[in-house]
C-alpha cells in the first residue's frame, strides 16, 4: 500500500472473522524492534478485545459496501458503448467505453464521482466480472453544493481484479489520485496505490488461527 505517508507491505489472511494483516516492511526496510512490537500488540489487542474485532469487521464490511454501491450504480450512472475485445492475462474481455449519464441523480456520496467519470471498463466474457477499469474526472464534483467539499477535475481512478483460485476473485490493483477541498477549508489530496499478489488458498480458520499463521510465516 502506497500513500502520502510511505509504502507498507503486509501479509494478509482472510479468516471467518475478517481479514487480519501483519506488517512486513515499511518504506523498503524491515520493521525495527519497536515497530514490530507495536504491530504485534495491535494484533494481540484484536484477539483479546471483542469490541476491537467488531469494529474491525464493521470497517471491512463498510469498505466492501462502498465499493459495491459504486459498482451497482454503474447501469444508471453511466452510458456505455462497445469499444472492442481484448485479451487480459489470457482471459477474453469485452471492452466498453463509458461517460456520465446526465439523467443520473446520486443518492449516496460514494456515487457522486460517477457524475463526471469517463473511461473504459473491461468485462470478462465468461465470468461477467470487471477485469479492469480506468476512469478520469472530466469536471469538478461538488458535494452538498460545495459546502461539504469538492473533488477537482482531472482526478484518476483505476482498478484490476483477477481470478485467484477456486472461483474466487480478488482486487489486485487499486489506484486513486485526486485533489480537492473538504468543508471549504481543508485541502484534500488523495494518492493511494494498493496492490495484492502471491495469493494462495489456506484452510478455513478463525482470527486467532490467522494471527498465529501470520507470525509463523514471517
Amino acid at each position: 500500500k502506497e500513500t502520502n505517508s510511505g509504502t507498507l507491505v503486509r501479509d494478509m489472511i482472510e479468516t471467518r472473522d475478517g481479514i487480519v494483516a501483519r506488517a512486513i516492511t515499511w518504506n523498503g526496510r524491515e520493521l525495527n524492534a519497536e515497530e514490530r512490537a507495536k504491530d504485534d500488540q495491535r494484533l494481540q489487542q484484536l484477539i483479546a478485545s471483542p469490541e476491537e474485532r467488531h469494529r474491525k469487521q464493521s470497517e471491512q464490511r463498510e469498505e466492501e459496501a462502498k465499493y459495491l454501491r459504486v459498482v451497482k450504480a454503474f447501469p444508471d450512472a453511466l452510458l456505455f458503448e462497445l469499444d472492442g475485445n481484448e485479451s487480459i492475462e489470457g482471459r477474453n474481455a469485452i471492452r466498453l467505453r463509458f461517460k456520465p449519464n446526465p439523467q443520473f441523480s446520486p443518492t449516496v456520496k460514494e456515487t457522486y464521482i460517477l457524475r463526471a467519470a469517463e473511461g473504459k471498463v473491461w468485462i470478462d466474457e465468461i465470468a461477467h466480472r470487471i477485469l479492469k477499469l480506468e476512469a478520469k474526472l472530466t469536471n469538478d464534483i461538488y458535494i452538498g453544493w460545495g459546502l461539504i467539499g469538492h473533488i477537482n477535475k482531472g482526478g484518476k481512478f483505476s482498478l484490476q481484479q483477477r481470478l485467484v483460485g477456486d472461483g474466487r476473485w480478488r482486487l489486485t490493483n487499486l489506484n486513486v489520485d485526486a485533489t480537492g477541498k473538504l468543508l471549504l477549508f481543508k485541502s484534500l489530496n488523495i494518492q493511494q496505490h494498493q496492490s495484492g499478489s502471491n495469493y494462495r488458498e489456506v484452510p478455513p480458520m478463525d482470527l486467532v488461527e490467522g494471527v498465529a499463521m501470520l507470525k509463523k510465516s514471517y
